[in-house]
């Protein structure tokens, strides 16, 4: 799977990756732009007002965006760090940290959308009905979880645990909900069988 060039500056590695020895010019520029970041972020911290450095830490992370902030620039040199192993596992655990990181890094440009007058007010309600939808899941897992528990056990009858036993517990369940009743067909599978 590894092939080596006779320069040996490009790797090809697993999953189609290609590994470079060398660092772009853009990933110079991403270090400088996420270290500033985090220059930022710390002058934003000794900024605030607080009595103690333990007041300090609750006070800046109370602040949803900066815990995204935080979690961003950490992931960001986690990944960085990753990148320059020379180990290829190291080189794609790199690439899948990087992919986490940058959709964190969308997520917090939505804070940029509080400013627009129209925007602003939509982000507030979309936040507040993120928190009533807590308590409508919490009653749609103990619903799902009753009715998957009886309808698994009396279409398989008694299984030994094993820790896929959850998930299609969960599933069956949950696609019967909506009225998707493939799981008859593994069920005949199963009795036939």
């Amino acid at each position: 799977l590894i092939k080596d060039n006779e320069i040996n500056t490009n790797i090809t590695v697993p999953y189609g990756f290609q590994k470079h020895d060398r660092p772009s010019t853009s990933e110079y520029i991403l270090f400088i732009w996420v270290t500033t970041l985090l220059c930022e972020e710390i002058r934003q911290f000794f900024s605030l007002e607080a009595k103690s450095i333990r007041n300090a830490m609750v006070a800046y992370f109370e602040v949803f965006w900066n815990k995204l902030d935080v979690l961003a620039i950490i992931l960001f040199y986690v990944g960085f760090i990753l990148r320059f192993l020379p180990y290829t596992e190291c080189f794609c655990a790199a690439r899948i940290v990087f992919s986490v990181d940058i959709t964190i890094w969308f997520i917090r440009s939505l804070d940029l959308f509080a400013a627009i007058k129209r925007l602003g007010p939509k982000l507030v309600m979309i936040g507040e009905m993120m928190h009533d939808l807590k308590f409508y899941m919490i009653m749609l897992v103990v619903f799902i979880m009753g009715f998957g528990v009886s309808s698994y056990s009396l279409i398989y009858g008694a299984k030994a645990f094993t820790w896929h036993l959850p998930r299609e517990i969960i599933n069956l369940a949950y696609w019967q909900i909506f009225g998707e009743l493939n799981a008859l067909d593994s069920f005949e599978y199963h009795v036939l069988s």
